[in-house]
C-alpha cells in the first residue's frame, strides 16, 4: 500500500515538468513566428514601388500648369471687373472726363452710357480681350513668376497659345490649347500636354448679366435722375426751387453753396439705393420712404447672390447751372413795395437746376468678392430728367467777375446759329378773328441772366424766303434763356428757350393803340348804404345803396390804380406764345397740416393773359408825365378787357371798380379822350367794408370806360 501510495506520488511529479516544457515551447514557436511575420512585413514595406506613393513629374508640370492658366484667368478678371469691362481702358473714355470716372491717378471706370449715348462692352467683347491676355501672359507666368519650374524642367512648344473662355452661370472655365513637351534636366520627356483646364468661381457672367439689367433700365425708367429730381424738390434749405414769402428784404443764396448742398445729398442718398432681388439687408417698416423709394425693381429678375451698390463721390465730374443767377448769387424778386402800397412786399423765387453727373455701380459676387464696376451717367435739364439734350458748362463764360456783356455776346464759343421770323397777329381766341401776315423791322434781343445780346432786326423776304420777316443769326448757348421781340406799335413778344444749333422761332407781335395819360380821366361816383324805403328790397349784400350816378373829378389827395386785362381761352391757330411750365404739385404732410391758410395767394384763373396795361392816375401830376405815359390797348378787332381799379388817398382804400367791357377797335381809332369810373366809399359808413366786398356787383351799375 504504501508503495502505491509513493509511486503516484512521483507520477505526477513528473507529470508536471512534462507540462512545463510544452508550454516553453510553444512560446518559443509563436516568438519565432513573430519575429519571421516582421522581417516578411518589413520585406514587404520595402519592396512598394516609389511611384505609388508621390507624385509623378507629368502631375507636377500639369499642375505648374493649371495654376498658372487660373492665376492670369482671374488676374484678367480683376482688371475686367474694376475697369468696366476693359483689360485696357481705350482712349474713347480716359480722354472725355464726360465717359470716365477717375477712381486713382491710374483706374478709369468707363461710363456705359452718357446721356442718350449706351457704349457698353458685350460678353463677347471681354471674351475676347481675357482670351488675347491669357494667351500674352501665361507663358511669362510659368518662366518668370516660377523659377523651380525653370530650374527643373526645359520646355519645349510646339503650337501657340489658344485660349477659349466660357463665361458660365456659376463659374468661369479657363480652357487653354498648348502644345507643349516637357523634359527635366537630362533630356528626358517627362510630359507632353495639349489641352490644359482651369475653373475659376467667380459668376461673372452673372454679374454682366446684372449691370446690363440695371443699365436698360435706368435708360428706359431714368431711375437714378427721378432719385436726383426728388432730392432737389426736398427744398432744403440751402437748396431752393420755388417759393414766396412776405418781406421786404431779398432772399439771396450763394451758388457755390447750394451747388456743394446738392452734391452732399447725393453723395449720402444715392448709396442707400439698392436692387430687389439681390442680396441686401430689406429697409425696416420705420423706413417707409426708402422702401418706397430706394428698392429699385429691375426689368430683369436679379440673382440673390450678386450685391449692388451705387456711389457718387465729390471727386466725381459734376456739371451743375442754376438759371437765374448773378455774379454767383441767386436772389428773389420783389413784388409790391411801391409807393403806395410799401407796407406789403412779396419776396419770390423761382431756380431752374441742369445737373450732370456720373454715379458709380458696383456688382460684387458675394460667394468670390469679385466685382464689376461701371458707371452711368445722370442728366436733368430745368429741373426735369432728359438724357437727349447736351449741357454745355458755361459758368466761366457768364458767371465769373472778369466776364463782360460783349465778351459773352460777341465772343462766345458755344454760339450757335437759330432763324428768327416775326409777324403781325390779330386774334380774339374764341369769337374766332384771326389775321397774321410778315412783320419786318422787329429788333431781336437774347438774355440770359444779366447778359442781354441785340440780334439785330428782320427783313422782308430773307435768305431769299418770299413772304416772310426775319434773320439768321449766332447766339452764345444759354438753358432757359429770353429769345424777345420789339417793334413801336405792337406789343412785344418773348419765348424761354434753350439754343440748339439749327432751330427755328416764330415771334407773333400784336399791333396796338396808344393813349398819352393826359387823354385819360377818372370820374368817381359816390356810393354809401341807407336804410331800405318799404318799396325796396335788401339786395345780395344785405343792404340798401345810393349811388351818385353823375360822378365827379378825384380830389388832389386820390389816387387810382387802374389795371387792364385782356384774357384768351384759345390762342387761335398761333404756333408760338409765351410757354408757361406745368408742373405737377406734390402735396406734403406739411402742407397739409391744419391751420394753414393759403388762400391769400390764390389766383382765379379766367384764361391766358394776351395784354395787360397797368397804370396810376392823379389829378396832381405833371403835364410832362402825362405826355410821355401811354395807356395801351390791342387794336385791329373788338376785345372784351377786364377792368380792376382801385381808389386810395394818402391813408386807405375808398374805393374801387371791377368789370369787364366790349372796346370797339373802330371807335378807339378816332377817340380822344377815355373816362374810367370808380366808385368811393365814405370810410365812415357803418357798412364800409360790406360796401367794399361787394364792388363787384355794383360795378354794374355804373359805366366803365367812355370813350370820347
Amino acid at each position: 500500500m504504501f508503495w502505491r501510495v509513493g509511486m503516484g506520488v512521483r507520477a505526477r511529479s513528473f507529470s508536471g515538468r512534462k507540462a512545463q516544457v510544452t508550454i516553453f515551447i510553444i512560446l518559443g514557436i509563436l516568438i519565432l513566428l513573430s519575429a519571421a511575420l516582421l522581417l516578411l512585413l518589413r520585406s514587404e514595406q520595402i519592396g512598394f514601388n516609389i511611384t505609388e506613393i508621390i507624385p509623378t513629374e507629368k502631375g507636377v508640370v500639369e499642375t505648374y500648369v493649371s495654376n498658372c492658366i487660373i492665376q492670369i484667368g482671374e488676374e484678367g478678371l480683376d482688371l475686367i471687373g474694376l475697369q468696366g469691362g476693359f483689360i485696357e481702358v481705350p482712349e474713347r473714355y480716359t480722354s472725355d472726363f464726360n465717359w470716365h470716372i477717375a477712381a486713382s491717378d491710374f483706374l478709369y471706370v468707363p461710363l456705359w452710357a452718357s446721356g442718350n449715348v449706351v457704349d457698353q462692352p458685350s460678353l463677347d467683347e471681354i471674351k475676347i480681350d481675357l482670351d488675347e491676355y491669357i494667351e500674352e501672359n501665361v507663358r511669362n507666368c510659368l518662366f518668370e513668376n516660377d523659377e523651380s519650374f525653370e530650374e527643373s524642367y526645359n520646355l519645349i512648344e510646339l503650337d501657340d497659345i489658344f485660349s477659349d473662355v466660357k463665361f458660365e452661370e456659376e463659374f468661369t472655365d479657363f480652357d487653354v490649347t498648348w502644345d507643349i513637351v516637357v523634359q527635366d534636366k537630362s533630356g528626358e520627356v517627362v510630359s507632353e500636354i495639349i489641352q490644359h483646364n482651369a475653373r475659376s468661381n467667380v459668376q461673372f457672367k452673372t454679374m454682366h448679366e446684372t449691370a446690363t439689367n440695371i443699365l436698360e433700365t435706368e435708360m428706359l425708367e431714368l431711375k437714378l435722375e427721378d432719385i436726383t429730381q426728388d432730392l432737389i424738390a426736398l427744398e432744403h434749405d440751402n437748396l431752393p426751387v420755388s417759393g414766396m414769402e412776405l418781406s421786404c428784404a431779398p432772399k439771396q443764396w450763394s451758388e457755390e453753396t447750394v451747388k456743394e448742398t446738392l452734391k452732399e445729398m447725393l453723395r449720402i442718398n444715392i448709396r442707400a439705393l439698392r436692387v430687389e432681388g439681390s442680396s441686401f439687408t430689406e429697409y425696416s417698416d420705420l423706413f417707409p420712404y426708402y422702401q418706397n423709394h430706394y428698392v429699385w425693381n429691375l426689368l430683369d429678375e436679379v440673382s440673390e447672390d450678386m450685391e449692388v451698390t451705387f456711389r457718387f463721390e465729390d471727386t466725381y465730374p459734376f456739371t451743375f447751372q442754376v438759371t437765374p443767377t448773378s455774379g454767383g448769387i441767386m436772389s428773389s424778386d420783389q413784388m409790391g413795395g411801391s409807393s403806395l402800397l410799401d407796407f406789403l412786399c412779396i419776396q419770390n423765387w423761382k431756380f431752374t437746376y441742369d445737373v450732370v453727373y456720373p454715379i458709380m455701380v458696383q456688382v460684387f459676387d458675394e460667394d468670390t468678392g469679385a466685382v464689376l464696376q461701371m458707371g452711368i451717367s445722370v442728366n436733368l435739364l430745368q429741373n426735369y430728367p432728359n438724357k437727349e439734350e447736351t449741357v454745355y458748362a458755361r459758368e466761366s463764360h457768364i458767371s465769373g467777375i472778369n466776364v463782360n456783356e460783349k465778351e459773352y455776346c460777341q465772343e462766345s464759343v458755344y454760339a450757335l446759329p437759330i432763324s428768327i421770323t416775326t409777324y403781325s397777329e390779330i386774334s380774339t381766341g374764341a369769337s374766332g378773328v384771326y389775321y397774321r401776315e410778315a412783320l419786318e423791322d422787329v429788333n431781336l434781343s437774347y438774355t440770359c441772366i444779366k447778359y442781354t445780346c441785340d440780334l439785330g432786326a428782320t427783313e422782308y423776304d430773307f435768305e431769299q424766303r418770299g413772304d416772310v420777316s426775319g434773320l439768321t443769326v449766332l447766339v452764345p448757348y444759354c438753358s432757359g434763356g429770353i429769345l424777345r421781340a420789339e417793334k413801336e406799335g405792337y406789343l412785344e413778344n418773348w419765348i424761354f428757350t434753350d439754343i440748339r444749333e439749327g432751330d427755328e422761332h416764330e415771334l407773333n407781335l400784336r399791333p396796338l393803340l396808344s393813349f398819352p395819360l393826359s387823354q385819360v380821366e377818372v370820374i368817381k361816383h359816390t356810393l354809401s348804404s341807407k336804410e331800405c324805403d318799404d318799396e325796396e328790397e335788401e339786395d345780395e349784400n344785405g343792404l340798401c345803396v345810393e349811388i351818385d350816378t353823375e360822378g365827379e373829378s378825384l380830389d388832389d389827395d386820390e389816387t387810382a390804380l387802374i389795371n387792364i386785362q385782356m384774357f384768351e381761352e384759345e390762342l387761335g391757330s398761333s404756333e408760338t406764345e409765351n410757354e408757361t411750365d406745368t408742373e405737377e404739385s406734390n402735396e406734403t404732410s406739411e402742407e397739409l397740416e391744419e391751420g394753414l391758410d393759403y388762400s391769400f395767394f390764390t389766383i382765379e384763373e379766367e384764361g391766358t393773359e394776351v395784354h395787360s396795361s397797368e397804370f396810376v392816375y392823379s389829378t396832381i401830376l405833371e403835364e410832362d408825365f402825362l405826355e410821355e405815359a401811354v395807356v395801351e390797348l390791342l387794336y385791329g378787332a373788338d376785345f372784351d378787357y377786364s377792368i380792376k381799379i382801385t381808389l386810395v388817398n394818402e391813408e386807405e382804400l375808398i374805393g374801387g371798380y371791377e368789370g369787364t367791357v366790349s372796346l370797339v377797335w373802330s371807335g378807339l381809332s378816332d377817340s380822344e379822350k377815355l373816362k374810367f369810373h370808380v366808385f368811393a366809399i365814405d370810410t365812415g359808413d357803418d357798412n364800409y367794408y360790406t360796401l367794399l366786398n361787394g364792388i363787384e356787383e355794383y360795378s354794374s351799375l355804373i359805366p366803365s370806360i367812355e370813350v370820347e
